[in-house]
This record gives structure tokens, sequence and C-alpha cells, in this order.
């Protein structure tokens, strides 16, 4: 049996003075807000508040990888396409 915590009780974000919905994602395991777009409850998107959403990382805010881990991965890739790797001049 999963247990599953209680939904947050923020009805609304101050914020961006907009309503919420609350559903639970599986995958995170954890509650993810919603809103509604254009007033219309049937339709909802992400809400993105750093306060009670789940900003997607910019590419800025993300972990510089090492050259290593960068050409491991580029080589993976080639291996998955079957790509020859270019040579180096």
């Amino acid at each position: 049996m999963i247990e599953i915590e209680h939904p947050p009780d923020i009805r609304a974000c101050a914020h961006h003075a907009v309503p919420l919905v609350w559903l639970w994602s599986p995958r995170a395991e954890r509650w993810k807000s919603f809103e509604p777009v254009d007033q219309d409850l049937d339709l909802i998107r992400r809400h993105r508040c750093d306060r009670l959403g789940d900003p997607e990382p910019s590419w800025r805010q993300l972990e510089l990888q090492t050259p290593e881990t960068i050409r491991a991965g580029a080589e993976r890739v080639r291996q998955e396409l079957k790509i020859a790797p270019k040579e180096s001049t």
C-alpha cells in the first residue's frame, strides 16, 4: 500500500494572484502546483513560482561537467548512433 501525504492547504498564490490545484507526481514523489489557464478550470499548466511551484533550472544553474565526462557522454552517443568519431587535426 502506498502512503501519500496530504496536499498542501494553499489554495492560491498571493504573489501571482492565481488559484492553485495540487496534483501528486508519482515520478517526483511529491505534490506539484498547477494554475488554470485563462480562468478555465479544465485547462491547467504548471505553476512555476519560486515560492510555491517547481521552477525549471535554467542552463546557467546546471552544474558544469568535466571535460572527461563530456567526452565520455559524446562517445556514448556515438556508440548508440553508430557514428564514427571525428579526427582531430
